[in-house]
Order: C-alpha cells, then structure tokens, then sequence
C-alpha cells in the first residue's frame, strides 16, 4: 500500500499538451520528495556516517605519517610533526578518559539524602 502511495506522489499526471506551470508543480513536487528522502536518511544515519568520515580521516593522517616518518626522520619539519602528533594524540586520550571520568565523579559527589541532612542540621542547631 505504502509503495502505490510513493509511486503515485512520483508520478505526475500530465495531459497531452501540459502547461508550463504543471510541469514546475511537477518538477517542485519532486524535489521535495527527494530532499525529503535524502532530510530522513541523514536524520536515521547520521551518527554512522560522521563516524565513518572521522575514521577515513583519522586513517589517511596516519597514512601520511607514516610515510613522512619514513621519507625523511631526523630532521626538523619531521620532529615537528611528531611532537604535533604526539600532543594531539594526548589530549583526545585525556578528553576521552576526563569524559569517563567525570560520569564516575558524578555519581560519587551527589548530594546527601535530605535525612542526613536534616540530622547534622539539628545538630548543628543545638
């Protein structure tokens, strides 16, 4: 049923001799159809496709790495590109690691129960 619907909202209906503003409803019609399509499939794939683009660009800088460390190690624009590296490298491990981190930190630094609390405060009162 949902098949017919698509294929009769593709289709257009054009008489023998079709106006000119027919033919531009048509043609609107489908660009919205296919901006629609392409909206909802970014929308459900999102996530996967930017974590594709990051692991194909993560994969071609150690591509490039690996190829500027062999070419020519020793020199001055090679130690710069490793030490670049390096501190790059270091701090996603310590982005990542303080995200983790963080969510255990949080759960041990939540407030008190209110019946504790009330109990250091009437001491406290006293």
């Amino acid at each position: 049923m949902e098949m017919e619907v698509v294929k009769a909202s593709l289709l257009c209906k054009i008489e023998e001799e079709p106006s000119n503003e027919e033919t531009s409803n048509c043609l609107v019609r489908r660009i919205v159809i296919c901006r629609s399509a392409i909206r909802e499939f970014w929308l459900r794939r999102q996530a996967y496709i930017k974590a594709g683009i990051l692991i194909l660009l993560a994969g071609f800088y150690v591509v490039y790495f690996g190829y500027a460390m062999y070419y020519s190690f020793g020199d001055e624009p090679s130690i710069r590109l490793l030490w670049i590296t390096c501190v790059a490298f270091v701090a996603m491990v310590i982005k990542a690691t303080n995200h983790i981190v963080s969510e255990r930190f949080s759960l041990t630094s939540e407030p008190r129960s209110v019946a504790l609390m009330r109990r250091h405060i009437s001491i406290i009162n006293w």
